[in-house]
């Protein structure tokens, strides 16, 4: 799904998520990396996330979006 590029710069509410085990390795493998740091469960420090993770695009952040009036410039 493309992003309206109108959306830069517009703001809308914070939203929190608890971030589990299982969102962070979902992410890793939707891109291909399959490093051990991001799936490996076992490995003595256990899994990290993705450095791209921060700034994956969410529904709930989609959805608020639209509901914003369109930006005015």
């Amino acid at each position: 799904m493309p992003l309206n590029a109108a959306s830069v710069g517009a703001t809308v509410e914070p939203l929190i998520h608890d971030v589990d085990a299982r969102w962070i390795m979902a992410y890793a493998a939707g891109l291909g990396d399959t490093l051990p740091c991001y799936l490996d469960t076992l490995r003595p420090t256990g899994i990290v996330a993705h450095p791209l993770f921060p700034v994956c695009v969410e529904w709930p952040a989609v959805l608020a979006m639209r509901a914003r009036p369109p930006r005015q410039d």
